[in-house]
């Protein structure tokens, strides 16, 4: 059986090359092989940065590069990508993150036999601060899923997969939360879910 795609975004604004490097790898080194990865520049053009990204990503054919413009949003960047996109999962990484290879085959075979999961999260907390009081919304646990459309797995470096429709449903990535953009979308697909 073949497995589905997943679209591997990493989104660099001013990284160094040896996180970049660190960041690939462990992309490149997953048991889960149905990748494509994006690297999107989104520093300045011809600045050290954008120069570095591309000699350093010339080791690395299979990788594909993306300049954008350095104004938008990490929220801008991740909903453009969302829309343009083929395939039906799709993940984001800042180069400052490594990505966890024990549990991206898990999460995507749940999220594979589960239609109606939106997206697959590993460890982390949630904090809605949009509420006059916090709500707070722990995501450790051991594997389970719940009909709101996570799947929670034990803890781990956090790490998301969306289901790339479930994201363009809710209509995209928040542009108001340039940090917390998983946190919140999480939030909204619980909602949606419920």
């Amino acid at each position: 059986m073949d497995q589905a795609l997943l679209n591997v975004v990493l989104i660099a604004k001013k990284n160094t090359s040896l996180s970049l490097r660190s960041a690939l790898k462990s992309v490149i080194d997953q048991t889960y092989k149905a990748i494509e990865i994006l690297v999107v520049d989104a520093n300045e053009p011809n600045s050290m940065y954008s120069l570095g990204l591309q000699e350093d990503l010339a080791d690395y054919p299979k990788v594909r590069y993306l300049q954008m413009d350095q104004s938008l949003s990490i929220p801008q960047i991740r909903n453009y990508c969302v829309n343009t996109l083929e395939g039906e999962f799709i993940t984001f990484l800042s180069c400052n993150d490594k990505w966890d290879s024990l549990y991206t085959p898990l999460q995507m075979d749940r999220l594979i036999r589960d239609t109606q999961g939106g997206a697959s999260c590993c460890n982390g907390i949630l904090v809605d601060e949009r509420k006059m009081g916090s709500s707070v919304k722990s995501l450790f646990g051991s594997m389970t899923f719940f009909s709101s459309g996570w799947v929670l797995t034990p803890p781990a470096p956090v790490q998301v997969i969306y289901r790339s429709c479930v994201v363009k449903e809710l209509g995209g990535f928040d542009e108001h939360f340039e940090i917390y953009c998983d946190a919140d979308m999480l939030m909204r697909i619980n909602r949606h879910y419920q």
